[in-house]
């Protein structure tokens, strides 16, 4: 297997723990030395194994007895199409260099994908999971896997997976890594996996992953849009909600940005020529600010000085009426996020 890698595959194997000795290709030497062994065992002269890099099948196999590749390395694209593991399988840290096809396979027990490496597409379409499923840790990294019409276990562990990017940007999400949807079609796939991966977890009751997998749809369908327009309203708007409140999930972001348009806010009030005249600027155009966000409250009006909005000059006016309907925004993601947090419905 090693003959079919390159070196940068080598290195990235390396990396992830696997033996140099393991990945050195075979020396003239070895490589008759293993062809005369492996003609010797088939019981025929003149045969050889096939290709490190050729298509390997087990479609429709039965695999009756425990299936183990922990640590294997598929050089080329492996097809377990209509397999099906009576006992358990066990592919934990193995790599799947190209195209993995798992689709209507069945796992009648434990199926361990843990640390797997998948560096092509990874196709589950219709399998059946029946048992615990283990992802923890594995590596998807050119493409989100294609669960449509899979059957998952309540027992299916997300845990450490690192995803694939959603554009070319040093920034990063979680612990996304190396690539990015190459053309509207490959995007739209990842919006039909995310999407697919959050109906699941949403009918297996599993909150956390369903969020997670809520917020990665969305990411995906605005690399999908932008690939039309990226500056489109549903880019934008798309953009806008992940950066104010990361899709309803984080509590810290409409926080910290309530109290930056208060504060942000006083300061530019403050320069107002009503409120720069009065003793403490700062300090009074800080109360009207905070009377103005929380203005919901009645008790907060009586924090106002004698300052009011209506001596205002007509540009403040208009700004403070922005901030008080950005600040209504900003409290309805924050509550958003409580309740997603809590699991309140």
């Amino acid at each position: 297997m090693a003959g079919a890698l390159d070196e940068a595959q080598r290195a990235a194997l390396v990396e992830k723990g696997v033996a140099k000795q393991e990945l050195t290709p075979f020396s003239q030497e070895d490589k008759t030395e293993f062809m005369s062994a492996f003609s010797e065992r088939a019981g025929k002269a003149g045969v050889e194994p096939p290709k490190p890099s050729s298509w390997i099948d087990f479609a429709n196999t039965d695999f009756e007895r425990a299936y183990i590749c922990a640590g294997y390395i598929f050089a080329g694209a492996a097809s377990f199409h209509s397999a099906t593991f009576s006992p358990f399988v066990d592919f934990h840290s193995a790599t799947f260099s190209q195209h993995a096809n798992f689709r209507s396979a069945t796992f009648s027990q434990t199926a361990d994908f843990q640390s797997a490496t998948f560096s092509a597409r990874a196709i589950f379409l219709n399998a059946k999971f029946a048992a615990w499923t283990g992802f923890s840790g594995a590596k998807f990294e050119t493409s989100v896997p294609d669960f449509r019409g899979a059957e998952m276990h309540e027992a299916t562990e997300w845990d450490d997976v690192s995803w694939p990017k959603f554009r070319a940007a040093n920034r990063s999400y979680g612990q996304n890594i190396s690539s990015r949807p190459e053309d509207k079609t490959a995007a739209r796939d990842w919006v039909f996996a995310y999407e697919r991966l959050k109906q699941e977890m949403e009918k297996l009751k599993k909150h956390e992953d369903e969020q997670f997998f809520f917020r990665q749809e969305l990411r995906a369908r605005r690399a999908a849009d932008a690939f039309d327009n990226r500056f489109s309203w549903n880019c934008i708007l798309n953009y806008l909600y992940e950066l104010a409140s990361d899709y309803g999930y984080s509590v810290t972001r409409p926080l910290g940005w309530l109290v930056g348009v208060i504060f942000l806010g006083a300061l530019a009030l403050s320069c107002d020529g009503v409120v720069s005249a009065s003793a403490s600027p700062f300090e009074n155009a800080l109360r009207l600010n905070i009377a103005n966000v929380f203005s919901f409250v009645p008790l907060v009006k009586d924090i106002v000085s004698d300052v009011t909005f209506a001596k205002l000059s007509l540009p403040f006016q208009i700004a403070s009426i922005a901030e008080a309907i950005i600040a209504v925004i900003l409290f309805f993601l924050l509550g958003l996020a409580l309740r997603n947090r809590f699991r309140m419905k």
